[in-house]
């Protein structure tokens, strides 16, 4: 994997991934796979320490039993006989469209992998996709395993976070902002429609905001889409905090009174919040919170946040509790960490 805490969710996932397996008294180290970005530049770093992660050299990863890989390898790592395993961390369409709108061959990278016979099973942590990387791979195995959340980490107790310009209920949306079926956008929009129709005391914060092409901000500062669409939103005092990249969720969700997603899956956002003990908002058909609605009907999601409002009011403690508890009951390292070792025996005996 490449070594970049609080800069990329596939980093976080794989590291959650890491504590399950060793919870499960497996023997797992992290290699670094580098950090230039041409092939000659490229080298792992080795010593690099995030909490309980330290990075060793390459040359560990050959005495290994199997060899996961989650973003890239290095090049003597890959070369060599270990049976790889092989998480499938992006939604399909997500995938599908980073090919198709020309960013990057993700696509294709998957297909190359799939044809090799070293790859001896992929996995996919939202169970909602298990039957698009069947059809699309067909004849490969393919587990499911419950993502796994840091419940150490998001947990309800601990020092909370201080909004810059706090409402009576402080909404938050923390996410990537991507080319999907539906991002943050909308459900921005449907949390500005409640604060603006049924509780104009509330603020909604955004973490995550995206920076503006700088095709947009060369010649006039602050000209571009997202920062137009905030200060319009901010300016009707819908909007409060606006940032780019934090470190710091597991404060910001645990002084949030809701989080609100557009994600269907067990994404990072909804397993954070949800540990965090922070009630969540999300798109009809996410399984892990009773309030939902479609997040292109401003309406239905203005109303389901509202839901989630009123059972604040009427019982905070027991809304935060529930949501505690589905994280501890869904997302727990043990629970993961079993699955994965299922995966890795699997491709011992196939290898």
């Amino acid at each position: 994997m490449n070594f970049a805490p609080h800069q990329a969710g596939i980093y976080g996932t794989a590291t959650d991934l890491v504590r399950a397996e060793r919870k499960q008294g497996l023997d797992v180290d992290v290699v670094d796979y580098g950090n230039g970005r041409d092939a000659p530049q490229r080298h792992s770093r080795v010593g690099c320490k995030d909490g309980d992660i330290t990075t060793v050299a390459p040359e560990h990863a050959l005495e290994s039993d199997v060899i996961v890989r989650h973003s890239a390898l290095p090049q003597t790592v890959f070369d060599s006989d270990i049976p790889l395993v092989m998480p499938f961390h992006g939604m399909p369409e997500y995938t599908f469209l980073l090919e198709h709108t020309g960013n990057t061959r993700t696509l294709k990278e998957l297909m190359v992998s799939t044809a090799n016979p070293r790859y001896k099973a992929f996995l996919t942590m939202w169970r909602e996709t298990v039957f698009y990387w069947e059809a699309m791979f067909s004849g490969k195995k393919i587990f499911y395993v419950p993502p796994p959340v840091d419940l150490d980490k998001f947990n309800p107790l601990g020092k909370t976070y201080t909004f810059k310009e706090p409402g009576k209920i402080n909404i938050v949306i923390a996410g990537v902002w991507r080319k999907e079926y539906t991002t943050p956008y909308s459900v921005l929009f449907n949390a500005a429609k409640f604060v603006r129709d049924k509780c104009p005391e509330a603020r909604v914060h955004v973490f995550g905001v995206p920076y503006d092409n700088k095709k947009y901000t060369d010649k006039i500062k602050n000209d571009g889409p997202v920062n137009h669409t905030l200060l319009a939103l901010r300016k009707g005092k819908m909007v409060g905090e606006c940032r780019h990249i934090v470190t710091n969720l597991d404060e910001i969700y645990r002084a949030a009174d809701i989080a609100v997603t557009q994600h269907t899956v067990a994404s990072r956002t909804v397993r954070e919040a949800l540990a965090s003990g922070c009630p969540l908002v999300a798109a009809s058909g996410n399984k892990y919170t009773p309030y939902t609605a479609d997040p292109r009907d401003p309406e239905a999601f203005a109303s389901a946040i509202e839901n989630c409002y009123k059972d604040i009011m009427r019982d905070r403690e027991t809304v935060r509790q529930v949501a505690r508890q589905k994280a501890e009951q869904e997302f727990n390292l043990d629970r993961v960490g079993k699955a994965m070792k299922r995966v890795f025996e699997y491709a011992m005996e196939n290898k």
